[in-house]
């Protein structure tokens, strides 16, 4: 076995503002980037997405990430309240918003929060609390976010990053069980695949701690290459967490579809998500030391995984509204004349839009 520093490392939690590369969607973390509160050339940049959406859920969301990249710590946390009581009226699904979805479009329904964007809402509501000296605060929330993870059964796969942040919070706190757990859950979420070094450190780390040696085995077998003896006993340790970039954002694109109960091609409205490029890593010079900075989240993945589940259900709405605006206008056409089908069809069509909201000022 590969003995570890047993030292409980001492985390320097630098809250960050922004740092913002308009460039693809993704969360880093990393060692040492001293950039603090938001550009009025940021504000701007994010002004047009800021109260651009037709429900006050989104709005609520916007306002609270604009109020955090703002240094407005406590103003952001204000909404984020009123947008967890929203979210959880809004979970129960209201009959009359489904029924008018099946007759006009989706966009007439409460905007319904995805999974990963619920679980970020207490990670930045989080962050806030530790901007504001507040760790009582933070250790409420990531509370909230286990619950949310039991209550709703949300997979770890769902938005990984939130659950190596609540390790991280757990071990600000000295409180290493429950850092473990989150880190574990962590690990099972982010796969084998795009795993943070820093969180397999922290995972190897607090299994020597703890003296879990059966599973410290296992682990470094499964984790061969990682730097376990990363840190001497007078050192600590700097984390930085740096948004950068925004998220992919929603888009209506139109597809034709084969109807059965028509036995025809229709023209439907859907969702998508407007791709982006992948930027190279980035590095933090500190002292002349370069130090790669690892990524541990990729938000447009995310977004896409959401839309993904949610496509079949939007799609068999979308063929089914199609469906009863055809037969309604041919019946106008057959009661009124061609002329007036024409104009109903098109009266009907006007209406067929793709739900396009989103949380769209995340990182």
């Amino acid at each position: 076995m590969m003995k570890l520093n047993s030292l409980h490392t001492t985390r320097l939690w630098v809250v960050m503002a922004l740092l913002l590369v308009m460039l693809s969607g993704c969360s880093r973390i990393g060692v040492r980037v001293p950039l603090f509160g938001a550009s009025n050339a940021l504000l701007n940049f994010y002004a047009p997405f800021v109260n651009s959406q037709d429900d006050e859920l989104v709005n609520l969301l916007n306002d609270a990430n604009l109020a955090h990249l703002q240094g407005e710590y406590a103003l952001s946390n204000g909404f984020f309240e009123q947008a967890k009581v929203l979210i959880a009226k809004r979970n129960k699904p209201s009959v009359t918003d489904q029924s008018a979805s099946l007759i006009v479009n989706d966009t007439v329904k409460d905007y319904v929060a995805d999974d990963y964007e619920r679980m970020l809402l207490h990670v930045y509501s989080a962050l806030n609390y530790i901007a504001l000296d507040d760790l009582d605060g933070a250790r409420v929330e990531m509370r909230q976010l286990d619950l949310l993870l039991q209550a709703d059964d949300i997979d770890a796969s769902v938005e990984p990053f939130s659950l190596y942040f609540s390790g991280m919070v757990y071990e600000l706190l000295a409180e290493q069980d429950a850092a473990l757990v989150s880190y574990r859950m962590a690990l099972e979420g982010y796969g084998d695949e795009n795993v943070p070094e820093l969180l397999i450190r922290d995972y190897l780390r607090l299994l020597s701690i703890q003296g879990l040696t059966s599973e410290l085995d296992s682990a470094v077998e499964r984790f061969p290459d990682t730097d376990i003896d990363y840190l001497q006993p007078d050192e600590g340790e700097l984390l930085v967490l740096i948004p950068q970039g925004i998220v992919a954002q929603k888009r209506a694109r139109s597809i034709s579809v084969l109807a059965g109960d028509l036995d025809r091609f229709v023209r439907i409205s859907v969702p998508a998500l407007r791709s982006q490029k992948t930027e190279p890593r980035l590095i933090a010079q500190v002292n002349g030391r370069d130090y790669p900075l690892d990524v541990v989240d990729f938000v447009d993945q995310r977004a896409q995984a959401a839309l993904d589940d949610a496509l079949p259900g939007i799609t068999a709405r979308s063929i089914a509204r199609a469906v009863v605006k055809y037969q309604a206008s041919d019946a106008v056409e057959s009661k009124s004349g061609q002329t007036a089908g024409l104009i109903s069809s098109f009266l009907f069509n006007l209406f067929e839009q793709a739900d396009t909201r989103s949380w769209n000022t995340l990182a």
